[in-house]
């Protein structure tokens, strides 16, 4: 296995998956946010909620009219000191004179030391803004829980407050509204129980906790830093799985790209649907659009990835969901692997919704928690199930449509007999039709023994040699009489006539848009492999031997860079090749196999392609298989003389 370079194609893989992670991450840290902050319906308190005395406090008083303007004076730290010494000043005339003893005289100074403490702790908590609003709203608040004051008295003490500040900042000519203080007496007393423990929140109980403004918790920020750690510990064994299993997908990024939105899609589709109602999330309908666009091995690590991502913001009944998850995301990939046709797609439904409406019934079971409910619920998950698949079916057009790639469904079309482009070949170019099908079997077989993509492989046998449409009577298999046209013409002629099928077949192939794996194959079916044919009818003019390079009787590649394409090179090789096979036997055939592919080997052509060499030699035993059926004797029927 060849090492990962650092190249462009690589840095823009690597800044795809890092910005695919920071919009994962930042969904899910606002679904955790969303999940442990507020309340919803339906949930149970684990404690009593208490009503907080400042919340309390915004509650009861918000009547009032005291505030400075639109709330927006700020109250600077001097004016502020001097309106403490003014309140000061006057608590302490009140006990010089005893006609303005509204108080009892014993308590002026104790009530003259809590309100200036009160003040000044209230100005002390304001943080982003100093408005008197604010620190008014403080100042009420802690003044309702001191003890040791009649509620006549903290009434009279809101009063004298609200005159000294208004005349206080009149003086200082600044603008202020001013009315008498009647605070709206609140049902709910600070500290009180609002809800208690163990309560199923209803519509009412969230308008009461949202009025108080009570969260279920605050979340610190060590527990988003521990999401982040736990969720990228996922996300990059993922990412190494995909460069172990699909690393031939280096170099085509629309598909790495295709991968990442849908698994940024089902996150986000997660956070949407999981809080409320977990069973009807669609994991098939995902995993089934990765299997058959890239491969089972992705498909399967896609369905482990997203689950294990969304189990931070499930909740409860993690097990349930898991499981539920896993296994019909699994059962699914399995069964759409390879499809044969769209009929896979509705039987993929039934066994999947099949597989969830037992899940859900023999989970509630197990835990106890079987009722009619589970029923409903399972019937839900059976619906969900079936519908995935066939859903894929009406979006896969539109997914190759926008990203331009072959999914398994769409390589399936191509090799239909009844394309534009196959019908073409077969009234314009039957012989090049029929020594493409021939490749186009090899070719299968072989990729289904090494694990390479049959499909690929099949569509690329068959579009391989397209290009022969331009010109099909300058190619032997399509010349109906014994007169060669190239021996008629000069072996360079001849040469450069044969190597343009290959760019005649890649023009061809994109204006029938074909996809790029495909064109691919087209491409490099021949690599840089020397058209030995013309090169040694050339060698044989003394006149023209010393002006003779060999490069120019070579295509001009690229080399194969696939499995499946390194399989249509050989195939094609030796489909051509056995043409020439002569009462052929077993043994015959093995060592012309052989002797095809070890040329092709020793010229160089494979050194890019993954194949190995237990590759190599699983496609020769394939290939001899296939011949030995291809030219197998038969028996001669005895003759049967009429009777007279």
């Amino acid at each position: 296995m060849s090492k990962l370079k650092i190249k462009k194609e690589n840095i823009k893989l690597y800044f795809s998956f890092l910005i695919s992670y920071i919009i994962i991450a930042t969904l899910l840290s606002f679904s955790y946010y969303n999940e442990y902050t507020f309340w919803k319906s339906g949930d149970i308190t684990p404690n009593d909620i208490v009503s907080s005395s400042f919340l309390q406090m915004k509650d009861s008083w918000k009547s009032s009219q005291i505030g400075v303007g639109k709330d927006i004076l700020n109250a600077k730290n001097k004016s502020f000191e001097d309106f403490l010494n003014t309140i000061d000043e006057y608590f302490s005339s009140l006990k010089l004179d005893p006609s303005q003893h509204i108080f009892p005289e014993e308590k002026i100074d104790e009530i003259r030391l809590i309100v200036n403490e009160l003040l000044l702790t209230a100005f002390n908590k304001t943080k982003n803004s100093k408005s008197l609003r604010d620190i008014f709203n403080y100042f009420y608040n802690d003044l309702e829980l001191v003890n040791g004051l009649s509620s006549e008295e903290k009434d009279k003490i809101k009063k004298i407050i609200v005159k000294l500040s208004s005349k206080f900042y009149l003086q200082k000519k600044l603008k202020f509204i001013s009315s008498t203080f009647t605070p709206r007496k609140s049902s709910i007393k600070p500290g009180e129980i609002v809800i208690k423990s163990g309560t199923k929140l209803t519509n009412k109980d969230l308008k009461l906790l949202r009025k108080l403004h009570v969260k279920k918790k605050n979340i610190p920020i060590f527990n988003f830093v521990s999401l982040f750690l736990l969720s990228f510990i996922i996300y990059l064994l993922f990412f190494f799985y995909f460069l172990l299993f699909a690393k031939e997908f280096l170099k085509n990024l629309k598909k790495v790209y295709l991968l990442l939105t849908i698994l940024i899609f089902g996150v986000l589709l997660g956070v949407v649907i999981l809080p409320t109602y977990f069973y009807i999330f669609p994991i098939p309908f995902f995993a089934i659009i990765i299997a058959i666009s890239i491969n089972l091995n992705i498909g399967i690590a896609y369905v482990f990835t997203l689950t294990l991502l969304l189990s931070f913001i499930i909740g409860g009944k993690i097990f349930y969901f898991m499981t539920i998850m896993m296994l019909s995301g699994i059962t699914s990939v399995f069964l759409v692997n390879n499809p044969k046709g769209r009929s896979v797609f509705t039987k993929t439904g039934v066994v999947v919704g099949t597989l969830n409406f037992f899940l859900i019934i023999f989970l509630d079971i197990y835990k106890f928690n079987f009722s009619i409910a589970t029923a409903k619920i399972a019937l839900l998950g059976f619906f969900t199930g079936f519908f995935s698949p066939i859903m894929v079916l009406g979006i896969l057009p539109i997914i190759e449509d926008i990203f331009t790639i072959s999914t398994s469904i769409k390589l399936l079309e191509l090799s239909d007999p009844s394309h534009p482009l196959l019908k073409r070949l077969l009234d314009e170019a039957p012989g090049t039709y029929q020594h493409s099908a021939i490749v186009s079997n090899l070719a299968v077989a072989a990729a289904s023994t090494i694990g390479a993509d049959p499909l690929l492989a099949r569509a690329g046998g068959f579009y391989h040699d397209i290009g022969k449409l331009k010109r099909p009577y300058l190619f032997i298999e399509n010349q109906m009489s014994n007169k060669n046209i190239h021996d008629e013409i000069q072996p360079t002629l001849s040469t450069l006539a044969i190597i343009s099928h290959v760019k005649d077949g890649v023009e061809l192939a994109k204006r029938y848009n074909l996809p790029e794996e495909v064109i691919n194959i087209i491409r490099e079916h021949h690599g840089t492999s020397l058209v030995s044919y013309f090169y040694f009818q050339a060698i044989k003019k003394p006149s023209k031997k010393d002006e003779l390079s060999e490069e120019d009787f070579r295509y001009p590649g690229p080399k194969p860079q696939s499995k499946e394409a390194a399989i249509v090179m050989l195939a094609d090789a030796v489909e051509a090749a056995s043409r020439t096979l002569t009462n052929p036997t077993a043994t015959k055939i093995r060592n012309f196999i052989k002797s095809i592919i070890q040329k092709i080997v020793d010229d160089g052509q494979l050194e890019e392609s993954p194949l190995t060499f237990r590759d190599i030699n699983l496609i020769e035993e394939t290939f001899e298989k296939f011949l030995l059926s291809l030219f197998h004797t038969r028996i001669e029927y005895p003759k049967i003389k009429q009777k007279e």
